[in-house]
């Protein structure tokens, strides 16, 4: 029997001026391996010198949470 995982994530503006909300669904179908890709990510993280934290575009470009430690061009990478 196959399991499907389900992946909810939202964006959104927080000063409530956009116009826009972003709602993504990611299926997974749990017979189907990624560790190929989650490889690959470790891999990109590692060579552009970044730490392996979980991943938010929010942090990571205002360099907050647990990115408030990196510089700004290391966070562009």
């Amino acid at each position: 029997m196959s399991e499907l995982s389900v992946f909810v994530d939202e964006s959104g503006d927080l000063g409530g001026v956009s116009n826009y909300y972003l709602v993504t669904l990611v299926f997974h179908d749990q017979n189907d391996a990624i560790v190929e890709r989650i490889d690959r990510y470790e891999r990109a993280l590692s060579q552009s010198s970044l730490p392996n934290t979980p991943f938010h575009a929010g942090p990571l470009l205002n360099g907050n949470g647990d990115y408030k430690d990196l510089p700004k061009e290391q966070r562009r990478r």
